[in-house]
């Protein structure tokens, strides 16, 4: 079997122990995934030396990559075989793919499973050497935006559905909603790495002719916010999307902050 992912720097790992137990659970992991091809192509992967030496790397150096490439062991050997450009084109579709309107848990669920298999594929490139910093910052940069814009569509179509934003609840919330999410600091200028936090500033456009008269329009955009602060920040059983700051400097006092 052939894999489009090689290393062009295998990780040397320094901890046979780890490596011999990250092995045995790979290999008890694969037992359980569902589809045989799957199984086959776990096997397969410790019988390639430039994937196995991946892994080593991974298992021997990591406990939290560990975690989460065993986790998603039937994303990861598809992200193997395939090759890391088909992965995060995968990925990029599960995040268009959530449906603003299902339930928040559900979104959540998408949102996490999402987040986790990006942070697993970009650490394979950058650990392979197939990227380069602009790249790896530039991926989990663009994990972050498409999280963002998925958690802000189930916000606001849930204030549209509650009567509290004049919008129709069809095609995408965000068009023509007269929201703006500023992203600051390395976020705006897309240099975010494994353990940014996203700096933000909310705005809204109160000057559209859909929101004249609208009472409760500054309340409705609040209570989005507070619901995209939750969607992406707050753990759960699958983890979080990224930690969201709105307090920044130099006085966050200085506007009011009723989602902290």
């Amino acid at each position: 079997m052939s894999f489009l992912l090689q290393p062009r720097t295998p990780p040397v790992p320094t901890d046979t122990n780890a490596v011999r137990v990250g092995l045995e659970r790979w290999r008890e992991r694969a037992a359980e995934l569902t589809g045989s091809e799957d199984r086959d192509t776990a096997a397969a992967a410790l019988e390639c030396p430039g994937t196995r030496a991946l892994i080593e790397g991974i298992v021997a150096h990591s406990p939290y990559l560990t975690r989460e490439l065993l986790r998603e062991q039937a994303f990861v050997v598809a992200a193997l075989r395939d090759g890391i450009d088909a992965a995060t084109a995968r990925i990029w579709r599960d995040f268009e793919a959530i449906d603003p309107a299902d339930g928040v848990d559900a979104v959540m669920k998408a949102l996490r499973v999402a987040k986790r298999r990006a942070a697993v594929a970009v650490a394979l490139a950058d650990i392979a050497g197939l990227w380069d910093l602009v790249q790896v910052t530039g991926a989990i940069s663009e994990t972050a935006e498409r999280g963002l814009a998925a958690s802000w569509r189930h916000a606001l179509l849930e204030q549209i559905r509650r009567g509290k934003l004049p919008l129709e609840a069809v095609g995408d919330p965000i068009a023509g909603s007269g929201l703006v999410c500023l992203a600051m600091g390395k976020f705006g200028a897309r240099e975010l790495n494994y353990s940014s936090d996203i700096d933000l500033i909310v705005l809204y456009d109160d000057a559209l002719p859909v929101y004249t008269d609208h009472s409760e329009l500054r309340q409705a955009f609040v209570n989005a916010t507070r619901t995209m602060v939750k969607l992406m920040e707050e753990r759960t059983a699958d983890g979080y999307v990224f930690r969201t700051d709105l307090r920044l400097r130099p006085d966050p006092n200085s506007t009011p902050r009723p989602f902290r």
